[in-house]
């Protein structure tokens, strides 16, 4: 269940057994990992989730695995270049976003120049 609080600018997503994690969308960045053929939580959670947060001008970003399970980030082949995600989405979130940013004004053709 996703329930949001406009007033407070909070989200609500309800866990199960009285446990809802809070989310402050004001100051929070989420990344949203999940496989499609995950059996034990459908993906259509997360892109809810994912969809509310945008809604409400939270940072997210939600990547699908098209094919994988629950858990596929311990495989062996899919850890290194999940945990390297996790990294970069910290970095460009958390650690330094207007490096990100400033990086894509000055190189990227398509980006819009200030004047």
């Amino acid at each position: 269940m996703l329930k949001i609080s406009n007033n407070q600018k909070e989200i609500v997503y309800a866990q199960g057994e009285g446990r809802d994690l809070k989310l402050d969308i004001y100051h929070t960045a989420v990344l949203l990992l999940h496989g499609t053929a995950d059996q034990m939580i459908p993906f259509t959670s997360s892109q809810r989730m994912f969809d509310a947060l945008c809604d409400h001008g939270a940072a997210a970003e939600l990547h699908l695995y098209p094919g994988h399970t629950h858990e596929f980030v311990r495989l062996p082949s899919m850890m290194a270049p999940v945990m390297a995600e996790i990294a970069l989405f910290l970095k460009r979130t958390v650690v330094n976003p207007e490096k990100y940013i400033e990086e894509n004004r000055e190189l990227n053709m398509f980006a819009q120049k200030e004047t």
